[in-house]
């Protein structure tokens, strides 16, 4: 709380000044200079302005200190103020950064990360990229092969352009997808009767190669001609058959000269 304090100069008094001579005697009274004046004082120090509401404090009012600096009153400085800077930050409002990894060291997004190995002979700190993927070099200025861990399914190819990838399918009409791992309908059908016909022959194949060794284990081990009888009666017909084609008869080979006469 403040309370006005009137203060007195020596302009507010009244002069009079008296000149004498041998002569004459002339008094002077400077009353027409005279003019009250009040100034009012804050009890507090600190506030300032007609009601004493306003904080003289330089850190509250301009808020100085940059870079998440801590402000603080110094009396004895020129600015009446100092600020106590972060690690990596110097100047009167830390405004200097000198820190090794700085919000735009790393490109793309890339975290940084500072570590001391020795370099040559002297202890130096140094500091290393954490790029994202997609992104390699010293600072991940360099845009990667964003294919490299894609696996696009069914043949498809993947493509990289502008810091994305891309499954360019085999075909648009049969595969689909982010993967080309869906199938369309028609080929889903395709499969499946590929699949029964495929199915239906190799078993078909498995019946005629069980047949045939069963017939040569009858045959060779147990003695037993299943077909025996039906390989007879075929060498029968065959038989018949010849002996009732009509023989041809042979024609005698007739020799012939020619003489010529002149």
């Amino acid at each position: 709380m403040c309370f006005p304090t009137t203060v007195l100069t020596t302009e507010n008094i009244p002069v009079t000044s008296t000149t004498t001579s041998t002569t004459t005697t002339t008094t002077t009274t400077a009353a027409e200079r005279w003019t009250p004046t009040s100034i009012f004082e804050c009890q507090n120090n600190s506030y300032i302005g007609t009601y004493c509401n306003i904080t003289n404090d330089p850190c509250k009012i301009s808020q100085p200190c940059e870079n998440q600096g801590i402000c603080y009153l110094n009396e004895t400085h020129q600015f009446r103020y100092m600020c106590r800077c972060p690690i990596g930050y110097f100047g009167d409002r830390c405004e200097h950064d000198n820190r090794i990894c700085k919000n735009n060291t790393c490109w793309h997004d890339g975290k940084c990360v500072e570590h001391t190995e020795t370099v040559a002979i002297d202890n130096k700190t140094t500091f290393k990229c954490t790029c994202e993927p997609g992104y390699d070099g010293s600072y991940c200025e360099l845009v990667d092969n964003m294919c490299i861990n894609i696996t696009c399914e069914n043949n498809g190819v993947c493509f990289s352009s502008h810091l994305e990838w891309k499954c360019r399918c085999l075909d648009s009409s049969l595969y689909s997808g982010k993967y080309c791992e869906m199938k369309s309908a028609s080929l889903k059908i395709k499969q499946a009767l590929s699949k029964s016909f495929a199915s239906i022959a190799i078993a078909a194949i498995i019946t005629v190669f069980l047949f045939v060794f069963i017939m040569d284990i009858l045959k060779y081990v147990f003695h037993i001609d299943p077909v025996d009888r039906e390989r007879r009666l075929m060498q029968s017909k065959r038989t018949k058959r010849q002996l009732k084609k009509p023989k041809k008869q042979q024609r005698r080979k007739v020799h012939a000269k020619l003489y010529y006469i002149s």
